[in-house]
């Protein structure tokens, strides 16, 4: 019995690697291969990139207008418009996503999502205790109201 403690106990003791334990593991993993970190890194977490084509947009046009007045004999005046020069701008927009910080965030938020509801649990715990603590204490009180009583109705006969 005593040798499956002891074997217990050292079992324990060093199966476990703690947060701390685990990060110095990697330092060194990164210090010793730093090529083959990297493609691991790349392996979990690539970045996708996706192009989003844009639409062309006119930014300038300069027009001339040129008036010329006909013979006298007719009183109009005929203006001709023409476009000289038109600049388009076309603008495509490449999107790079990185998913080591979308994976980080993910779990920031799901690890945020445990602590809220736990923490609503343990209002809620606390909540009935609260409540059942408060009815001890009027069945306390009623009990020492009682008690007094009978003692006062005791002690004067």
């Amino acid at each position: 019995m005593k040798t499956y403690l002891i074997l217990l106990l050292a079992l324990t003791l060093t199966g476990c690697a703690g947060y701390r334990k685990q990060q110095q593991r990697a330092e060194r993993f990164y210090q010793q291969y730093p090529l083959q970190l990297a493609g691991l890194c790349e392996q979990a977490f690539p970045i996708k990139q996706e192009l989003k084509p844009g639409q062309d947009t006119l930014l300038q046009t300069d027009t001339l207008q040129l008036a010329v007045n006909c013979p006298p004999s007719t009183k109009d005046t005929v203006i001709f418009t023409r476009y000289l020069q038109q600049t388009k701008l076309r603008v495509d927009t490449l999107y790079h996503t990185r998913t080591a910080v979308e994976d980080s965030l993910r779990m920031q938020v799901l690890v945020l999502a445990q602590t809220q509801a736990a923490t609503e649990q343990r209002k809620e715990a606390l909540t009935a205790k609260s409540r059942g603590l408060l009815w001890l204490a009027i069945g306390l009180g009623l009990m020492v109201l009682f008690l007094a009583v009978l003692f006062v109705k005791v002690w004067t006969r």
